[in-house]
């Protein structure tokens, strides 16, 4: 079975654009129907009623959004068949495999039809309402209804929501910070959502309230910026819904990339090698006398090298390099003296970073944890390390710390562990740690080490590469630099990420037509009012600037919410 849910991570961070999408077809259909209010007010003063006014805008935009959804329906097919292609091309680096198929059921494409139709009629329908709020005279007239009816809902205390949504995320984000995995990651994505509702509801009052807007300054700099600012405070609600547009994507790309990840000492752990024999090695490299036999007069190479030999029952790949779940992954034994390699002075390494730790006494680490001796049965399962990855998407344990999973290296006897602590983005993906002694009781049959991780003191990595695999190569030593296998596992995380980041680029094209369709009605609905700053003296450069820093103010208020 499959390990990653990209329906679900695909899903969920289009949530954004789905938000973006439906604050677009209320803008559009609200611009539609500006442009014919004086039907409209015909209607209502032959006798219609505004329900039926409404109804029958209401079934014009449900048509509109069936066709919509018929293409959206191709547009789907297209952008899943170029997110594959490039998945086996250029980002084949995230699945590392270059067979994915492009699958359809005719079930996923009636569901998605159904969701996209009914997310556009719910959203007509709360558009339509609209002009059931307003009188026949005022559609006669084509007054400026779309202010109107943004002054007749009332004030109400949409600073206090926004100020009690705000402490919301942060209390939201604080608890995300304590917690791991897709916890903390709902968190983050949830924390983000209320902060950016809370921007949009107190920037929404702002408007609807334009004196706190103004400011006591010189008149001569006054008016051209008070201009600006009162215009973009004319329609409140339209504004706002400009800004969300810009604002969740801005959030959707910025927040993603933040998650891009480098190679660090925090993921090798201070290693600077790694290195893996075909056969045990039975003599242990830390010793000196023993270094001198093995490797001759080369051994001197080694004199600031730090070596932790580790024994090896190799399994399935349980890394992100593997898009299927691992039933038996590798398992490597952990000797008692590993934890003191990050205490002592003399080696300098600092040890690799935990993304959680359990119950662990003062001045101890998750590492002495492995050396509980047990049984490996369900009432007595062995303590394990795991990296935080590799139990969340290639195992499915979702639990974290304290969860026990079991696995099968014999038929029909499974062996149980229980996880004592969860490693971050290290290179040791893919693989069970387990203690020494432990590994020894459930695999007798293995004698010997197999698995070497290598700190080198200063940077002479390529000379002890090259004696460790020329000395040992009766025995099949391969070294590979740490750096450069973590660089490998972070790459496939660092494409998902590219991948999703094409989520955002579609929800910036539909902020800048947002942004495009809220200066269109502003100017259309203005008309009159430029013809008369024309005529009293303002240059057409003039209202060009007006018109651009009211556009800008949207923008820039749009990218600033959406980055905070």
């Amino acid at each position: 079975s499959g390990t990653t849910p990209f329906d679900g991570l695909f899903l969920s961070l289009s949530f954004f654009v789905i938000l973006a999408a439906v604050m677009l077809i209320a803008m559009l259909f609200r611009l539609g129907l500006t442009q014919r209010m004086t039907q409209f007010g015909t209607l209502l003063a032959v006798g219609w009623t505004p329900r039926r006014v409404a109804g029958l805008v209401l079934r014009e935009g449900l048509l509109v959004a069936a066709a919509g959804v018929v293409l959206g329906v191709l547009g789907g097919f297209a952008y899943a068949w170029v997110v594959l292609w490039a998945l086996r091309s250029l980002w084949v680096g995230a699945v590392t495999v270059p067979f994915l198929t492009f699958h359809w059921t005719l079930q996923s494409l009636l569901l998605g039809s159904f969701a996209g139709w009914a997310v556009a009629a719910v959203t007509l329908w709360r558009t339509a309402r609209w002009l059931t709020r307003l009188d026949t005279q005022d559609l006669l007239s084509q007054r400026d209804t779309d202010k109107m009816a943004d002054r007749k809902s009332g004030r109400g205390k949409l600073p206090l929501v926004a100020a009690g949504l705000g402490c919301l995320a942060v209390g939201v984000g604080a608890f995300g910070a304590t917690a791991a995995g897709q916890i903390a990651a709902g968190a983050f994505v949830g924390g983000g959502m209320l902060l950016l509702i809370a921007a949009l509801l107190f920037i929404y009052a702002c408007l609807r309230n334009p004196s706190r807007l103004s400011t006591k300054t010189h008149q001569d700099s006054f008016a051209f910026r008070q201009l600006i600012s009162r215009n973009a405070s004319r329609h409140p609600l339209r504004s706002t819904m400009t800004i969300g547009l810009m604002a969740t994507a801005a959030f959707l790309i910025m927040a993603i990339s933040a998650f891009r990840l480098q190679p660090g000492t925090e993921g090798t752990g201070g290693f600077t090698l790694i290195g893996q024999s075909s056969q045990t090695l039975s003599r242990d490299l830390r010793q000196t006398q023993v270094r001198s036999e093995m490797l001759g007069p080369d051994a001197r190479l080694l004199t600031e090298t730090t070596i932790a030999p580790l024994r090896l029952r190799l399994g399935q790949d349980a890394s992100c390099n593997n898009l299927y779940k691992a039933t038996r992954p590798t398992v490597i034994g952990v000797p008692q003296s590993f934890s003191k390699l990050f205490d002592d002075t003399s080696t300098g390494l600092p040890g690799f970073q935990w993304a959680a730790e359990g119950d662990v006494p003062a001045g101890r680490s998750p590492w002495d944890a492995l050396d509980v001796d047990a049984k490996g049965t369900e009432n007595d399962p062995i303590p394990v390390i795991i990296d935080q990855n590799t139990a969340m998407w290639s195992l499915q344990m979702m639990k974290g710390v304290g969860e026990v999973c079991a696995f099968e290296y014999e038929p029909e006897k499974p062996t149980y562990f229980r996880v004592v602590g969860l490693l971050a983005n290290s290179m040791l993906q893919g693989k069970l740690l387990i203690g020494e002694n432990n590994f020894e009781q459930i695999f007798p049959e293995i004698s010997g080490y197999q698995y070497f991780l290598i700190a080198v003191d200063g940077s002479g990595s390529d000379e002890v590469a090259g004696v460790l695999e020329n000395r040992l190569g009766d025995i099949g030593m391969d070294v590979r630099n740490a750096n450069r296998v973590l660089s490998t596992m972070l790459a496939v995380q660092n494409t998902y990420l590219r991948t999703f980041q094409s989520l955002g680029a579609l929800g910036l094209l539909l902020g800048t037509i947002g942004l495009a369709v809220a200066q269109m009605r502003s100017v259309l609905e203005r008309r009159q009012e430029l013809a008369v700053m024309r005529a009293i003296g303002f240059s057409r450069q003039r209202l060009t600037a007006v018109v651009m820093g009211e556009t800008a103010t949207l923008l820039l208020f749009g990218i600033g919410c959406g980055a905070a």
